[in-house]
């Protein structure tokens, strides 16, 4: 997650049009979800893979507004350390 947040594409579109992701939130998945479920789906079931994709999602998007993202990365790993196990 971290590497994501702080690649310069994804900074620019969350700065300049965040609302570009709004429909990939709330109405279709994108070519990106797909390749990220065919990844997942390669180690674990459909279901849970679509769950992490979903959690990952949420620490990616929201995270800041909970005081500083990086804080949360560890406790993103926890959860998912203790629910892939």
């Amino acid at each position: 997650m971290r590497a994501l947040r702080e690649h310069p594409l994804w900074r620019r579109i969350v700065e300049v049009d965040p609302e570009l992701l709004l429909p990939y939130l709330t109405r279709r998945r994108g070519a990106s979800h797909d390749a990220i479920l065919a990844v997942l789906e390669g180690a674990m079931s459909p279901a849970r893979a679509r769950a992490v994709l979903l959690t990952a999602q949420s620490f990616l998007l929201s995270a800041h507004t909970m005081g500083d993202p990086g804080t949360l990365d560890a406790e993103l790993a926890t959860l998912l350390e203790r629910y892939l196990t």
